[in-house]
């Protein structure tokens, strides 16, 4: 799932971006939502504060936002955040491109508002955002960030996971990996919303990654991924995950 965010001090220009990207991301059936609309800064950086930055944004951004901070400072502190981000910025100004060079952000893109193919612009950004982020290469790369502790973040690579498990501990998950397992605080809900479609909540208990299991068993209800790490499920359940898995083309 790629996150789109729009930050643009005018909400004239904040809407007709969110409409535009919008529909593009219906028309085109892309894997894409907005999850950010802003008019400061500081509400992008808020959102990215407090949810789970695993899953890779794209970030259109205007440069003059009217506060302390412009769209190129903006960039840099969400590079902190989500180095993998694509950022495409959205400026009346068609001189300031020069500025991305100051600040040494890679840009994917840089749109004028006043560009009679602005709808068409933003569509290509969207589209070549998609492409790179559901190639194989870029899937092997993306990985699940976490808070561990008060001190920091952990990640895993995609690659690397079997499983989330709903903990007994209220409030918290555990996450089977090849290195062993993590608890942390979250929620599945939360947690699946961060992640592409390798993963399946195939239980109120458990998101399993797909690409991990080595087999389902029907009789025992049992899936099995590598290491011989094992979760038992209801028949039922075993059923429509076999559906899910031949719609996504892994059996």
């Amino acid at each position: 799932m790629l996150n789109v965010f729009i930050c643009d001090d005018s909400q004239h220009y904040l809407t007709k971006l969110k409409n535009s990207i919008q529909n593009c991301i219906d028309f085109e059936e892309l894997n894409m939502r907005i999850v950010c609309e802003a008019s400061a800064p500081a509400q992008v950086l808020d959102y990215l504060s407090k949810n789970n930055p695993a899953a890779t944004g794209i970030y259109f951004l205007d440069i003059d936002l009217s506060t302390d901070i412009d769209g190129f400072q903006l960039a840099e502190a969400i590079r902190q955040h989500d180095p993998r981000g694509f950022i495409i910025f959205i400026t009346a100004v068609a001189d300031s491109i020069l500025l991305t060079f100051k600040y040494k952000i890679e840009a994917m893109d840089y749109i004028v508002k006043s560009e009679p193919d602005l709808d068409a612009r933003i569509k290509e950004c969207l589209r070549k955002a998609y492409a790179r982020c559901t190639s194989s290469s870029a899937l092997s790369q993306q990985r699940f960030v976490f808070k561990s502790n008060e001190a920091g973040s952990t990640f895993v690579d995609y690659s690397d996971i079997f499983y989330f498990e709903a903990s007994v501990v209220p409030k918290n998950v555990i996450m089977y990996h090849t290195g062993g397992m993590y608890q942390f605080r979250g929620s599945l809900s939360n947690i699946l919303k961060t992640l592409d479609t390798s993963f399946y909540r195939v239980h109120k208990s458990y998101i399993i990654n797909c690409n991990k299991i080595k087999s389902v068993d029907s009789k025992t209800a049992e899936i099995e991924f590598d290491m011989h790490a094992k979760i038992t499920l209801s028949n039922r359940l075993i059923r429509k995950l076999t559906k899910y898995l031949k719609k996504q083309h892994k059996v």
